[in-house]
């Protein structure tokens, strides 16, 4: 069983960014252009990240000033001249399971450190990076065994019939055809985290149950005009998302135009079929 747990915590003052743990993107930064799912975008970040951990090498990344939408972050590099100092500082850190983030106990594995003086000149996208050898993390995902994927019309056809088909199992109420393509990320996560196998799947029963008591409670459509499919994880996982920053799978909008609901999904072929991996 886990006795710890592996923390991101991000910071920047006059930039807005994108952050990402081995590929993987984990959070928004201070972006007031595009929505996001995550609670704690805007100027910090703090997030666990322990599912996206690799034994060896690991690397932290933050793409300052990224593009419009998630599959074009990297589009319309062009230099420009600060008009203030903007920083971002990332750190990765190690805690004993139940500490809070910011305990003192927390080891630092990684730190990035990201900056630019007023009048300086450089490019965005910027793309800052940290790594380093972490040793033994979790033991191989199934993911990283997978085959890297080219996000092309075939493979945007097969992603809209898996999210369409675990959409309408949500909608009426039935998890089941969710369970069945994310058992890998259930098991791994668990494991991650030191929590019974079981764990997650129990929880999301309970939850379409408590949301089915809910007669507003509806899913958005899955709808492949809307997708912004990138891949991601070293090209092996699909991220999984809208123009607008969303994942895919998400209850659908109130009159606020909020979601209550979300389930964010990466993809990856296992056996030649796409699951649900993280």
């Amino acid at each position: 069983m886990s006795t710890t747990v592996i923390h991101l915590e991000a910071d920047m003052v006059g930039c807005s960014a994108e952050v990402y743990v081995n590929d993987v993107a984990v959070g928004l930064l201070a972006n007031a252009r595009v929505p996001t799912h995550l609670p704690d975008a805007g100027p910090k970040l703090s997030v666990s990240v322990s599912q996206y951990m690799v034994d060896g090498e690991n690397e932290i990344a933050a793409l300052i000033d990224p593009g419009p939408t998630p599959s074009t972050v990297l589009s319309n590099p062009r230099r420009c001249t600060a008009k203030a100092p903007a920083s971002l500082t990332a750190v990765l850190k190690r805690y004993p399971t139940g500490a809070y983030p910011g305990d003192p106990a927390g080891q630092v594995l990684l730190r990035l450190v990201w900056s630019v003086q007023k009048d300086q000149e450089y490019t965005i996208p910027c793309l800052a990076r940290a790594r380093g050898d972490l040793g033994q993390m979790y033991g191989t995902w199934r993911w990283q065994a997978a085959p890297r994927l080219d996000v092309n019309g075939e493979r945007i056809r097969q992603v809209h019939h898996l999210l369409a088909a675990i959409a309408n199992g949500l909608k009426r109420g039935d998890p089941e055809p969710f369970i069945e393509a994310a058992r890998d990320r259930f098991l791994e996560i668990n494991r991650a985290y030191g929590r019974p196998q079981d764990f997650g799947v129990r929880e999301l029963r309970d939850k379409l149950r408590e949301r089915l008591t809910d007669p507003n409670w509806d899913l958005a459509p899955v709808e492949v005009g809307e997708f912004d499919l990138r891949a991601c994880g070293g090209g092996r996982m699909i991220d999984c998302l809208t123009r607008d920053w969303k994942p895919i799978l998400r209850q659908r909008e109130g009159e606020d135009g909020l979601s209550m609901t979300f389930w964010p999904v990466r993809l990856a072929e296992i056996q030649g079929h796409l699951k649900v991996v993280r």
